[in-house]
């Protein structure tokens, strides 16, 4: 899931409509991950000061306010109608960016996994999947244009998975949708339309396909699928918040069957399945119990799927499970990273000379390239940036 965050470069096709000036410049304000040593980002002409990354897609918010996706568009979270998408791996999609039909100007992305929304003051426009009702709104039915959703407003982060979409306002976890696996976290095993109260006093949350996290005064607690012991070692569905028995945490990754968590003692443990290395002690063995991962020295942590990724303190990104190594590997960038987002096989970063990359899997666009390369392991590519134009 991606969370609410700030910084970064500027998508090409976009730059005419950019207000900053030549000489001005951005600041990353509060986010996932810290700038580094302080850094301001001159940005004269355009920037992009955020990318997020889920699902099969990724979007970007610009210094106008504009936003932009490409990558997968089934369910419309690309922000266009899918019959006038173009087709690949048997989906509609967008291999190259696109602006979204918002109607305001957009502060803060937060992306699900085929569901995408972007935050305007307290408002929250949301697009995508909302067949069992994600959004909240009472009513069923994907839409590929943003959608006010008032229920969310004041949403600090927000997140979606296979059928349920959960945000975080006010200390207040509160979810909404089909609730397949339980992740819904209202005590039943029903869907529900409208937004049902999950958890109160929680500082962070995290949704990954088929589990929510949250994190309130240090400690973690989970709902949804546990068949890999994500949550605990009773390997039983939980459909309402239960305690990892993980504390001191400030962020978490939430994959497909695993979980992790970020200390700010620069720290980092996971837990759950391991069959793609995705725990990162070097092994596939599936720990029961909260495992360190083997990196030191860790700003922020992001991951989906199988695998998860880290951005250290010295702008250096690595990444380890699916596509990757049981070991953490680092990540060859042309630039140190500011900020790191992840979808299902694919991450992006932001990297300290105001460019965005993103890299893996491309099979629906998700690279931003119009390449499609159906190739797992296609190493960072530029998402058609400008400065200064």
């Amino acid at each position: 899931m991606a969370s609410w965050l700030t910084l970064g470069g500027c998508i090409g096709i976009a730059c005419g409509a950019c207000r900053f000036q030549p000489g001005e410049s951005t600041t990353s304000t509060a986010g996932d991950a810290p700038t580094l040593d302080g850094t301001t980002v001159d940005a004269p002409g355009c920037a992009v000061l955020q990318v997020a990354a889920s699902g099969n897609h990724a979007c970007a918010r610009l210094a106008d306010g504009s936003v932009w996706c490409w990558g997968d568009n089934e369910r419309g979270e690309s922000g266009r109608d899918p019959t006038t998408s173009p087709s690949c791996s048997g989906s509609a999609c967008e291999p190259m960016p696109v602006q979204v039909a918002l109607s305001a100007r957009a502060d803060t992305l937060g992306l699900g996994y085929d569901d995408s929304c972007a935050r305007s003051g307290s408002d929250v426009y949301c697009w995508g999947a909302n067949a069992s009702g994600e959004f909240g709104t009472g009513s069923m039915g994907d839409s590929s244009s943003p959608e006010l959703i008032a229920a969310r407003a004041g949403a600090t982060a927000i997140g979606g998975g296979y059928d349920v979409m959960c945000s975080l306002a006010g200390g207040v976890v509160s979810c909404s949708g089909g609730n397949t696996y339980g992740d819904l976290g209202n005590s039943s095993s029903s869907g529900s339309l409208t937004l049902a109260t999950v958890e109160t006093g929680a500082m962070v949350l995290g949704k990954g396909y088929r589990n929510t996290c949250a994190i309130a005064s240090g400690a973690v607690s989970c709902w949804g699928d546990n068949s890999e012991d994500q949550i605990d070692t009773s390997g039983q569905q939980r459909l309402a918040p239960a305690s990892t028995g993980v504390t001191g945490a400030d962020q978490l990754v939430v994959g497909s069957y695993h979980v992790c968590a970020h200390t700010s003692a620069g720290a980092a443990s996971c837990w759950g399945d391991n069959g793609y290395g995705q725990i990162g002690d070097g092994t596939n063995a599936s720990p029961k119990t909260p495992t360190v991962v083997a990196l030191t020295e860790i700003a922020a942590i992001s991951g989906s799927g199988y695998h998860t990724c880290a951005l250290r303190t010295d702008g250096t990104v690595w990444c380890w499970g699916e596509n990757y190594t049981a070991t953490p590997a680092q990540v060859t960038l042309p630039a140190r990273a500011t900020q790191l987002s992840s979808g299902y096989v694919h991450d992006c970063a932001l990297l300290i000379d105001g460019t965005a990359t993103c890299w893996g899997g491309d099979s629906y666009g998700q690279l931003g390239d119009g390449s499609m390369n159906a190739n797992a392991t296609n190493p960072p590519t530029k998402i058609a940036v400008c400065v200064g134009t």
